[in-house]
């Protein structure tokens, strides 16, 4: 789900269209300060001539910027994967997912037990069943201003990562969690020699993803991990794409990945809800009847439309 249909492998990201939603997600990341300025910034105080300590005194007001830009574009991302969700079929009215369209409801506080919990950016929770599915995002949205490295701080998103997951994972084990990291598609292509930041968060990500339930190990583990690749504009492609990299698949050294390998932020949503609903009812398959054809069908219909009319009292993902 989410690959391009027909010439997939002969489609080009100069070919993509731009995502409504990331559109907006930068738009609003671009209110207080737009990218552009910062990127400006940026250039004018790394071809001034001063001093590495210079540079580094200031640089201090940018570092403010680039933070709140991505605080801005966290919250908005948040909001366009939430909105996915709630267009996903086998996510009925019994469920609840924030954040809420218009975004309020950011980083819900999911209780994990007395006195304790964890902010998760995007839920999807039922009011017996508790947290379903869950998805922590993190940004490398900005090169570092001395190397023009994009994965100087992954180490550090990748424990704060982990951090999260153990924490969820030790008081919900069955809750389905995935970890997305957004790049802008800069990062494919910003090493003159050896793997591409892109392509190093991938394969981080891979090892940190798979987690098998009954494994006390892999608490710190994703179910899912993907990286989504954006666009802000410039570079031939246009703004407002976006394309996520599932972490089982190869990423090129350098470069962007081919289109069919990833998936847009449709797919990855119906690719998160199948994890999330494997082994369920939700996931059940009819086969064929004598006469009739043999394409199997889901019986997700039958069990929302059984859960619509009361005959369930609650549907858990997970159970």
């Amino acid at each position: 789900m989410g690959r391009v249909a027909g010439d997939a492998e002969a489609q080009r990201w100069s070919d993509l269209v731009a995502s409504p939603g990331m559109l907006t997600a930068l738009d609003l990341a671009d209110a207080e300060r737009p990218r552009a300025a910062i990127e400006a910034d940026a250039a004018e105080i790394l071809d001034a001539g001063l001093s590495r300590s210079e540079r580094s005194a200031r640089r201090a007001p940018l570092r403010d910027r680039r933070k709140r830009w991505s605080e801005l574009f966290a919250g908005a991302t948040a909001t366009m994967l939430a909105d996915e969700l709630r267009r996903h079929r086998a996510i009925s009215r019994r469920f609840r997912v924030a954040p809420a369209a218009d975004g309020t409801g950011q980083e819900t506080f999911w209780p994990l037990g007395y006195r304790s919990g964890k902010r998760i950016d995007v839920v999807v929770a039922g009011e017996l069943s508790g947290l379903q599915l869950g998805v922590s995002l993190k940004g490398l949205n900005f090169r570092d201003d001395e190397s023009g490295n994009y994965d100087k701080n992954l180490t550090g998103r990748l424990y704060e990562l982990a951090d999260e997951l153990t924490t969820v994972h030790r008081h919900l084990p069955r809750a389905t969690m995935a970890g997305v990291f957004f790049v802008p598609v800069e990062a494919c292509s910003d090493k003159s020699a050896g793997q591409s930041s892109f392509a190093h968060a991938v394969l981080e990500l891979r090892r940190r993803s798979g987690r098998r339930a009954g494994d006390p190990s892999h608490l710190n583990r994703c179910d899912f991990a993907a990286v989504g690749l954006y666009s802000w504009g410039g570079g031939g492609i246009a703004r407002g794409v976006v394309r996520f990299l599932p972490a089982t698949e190869p990423p090129p050294r350098c470069g962007l990945p081919l289109v069919s390998s990833t998936l847009d932020a449709a797919g990855l949503v119906d690719r998160l809800v199948g994890l999330a609903i494997a082994e369920t009812a939700a996931a059940d398959v009819y086969g064929p009847a004598e006469g009739t054809p043999s394409e199997a069908l889901s019986a997700l219909p039958d069990v929302l439309a059984a859960e619509e009319s009361g005959e369930v009292d609650e549907l858990p993902l997970e159970e």
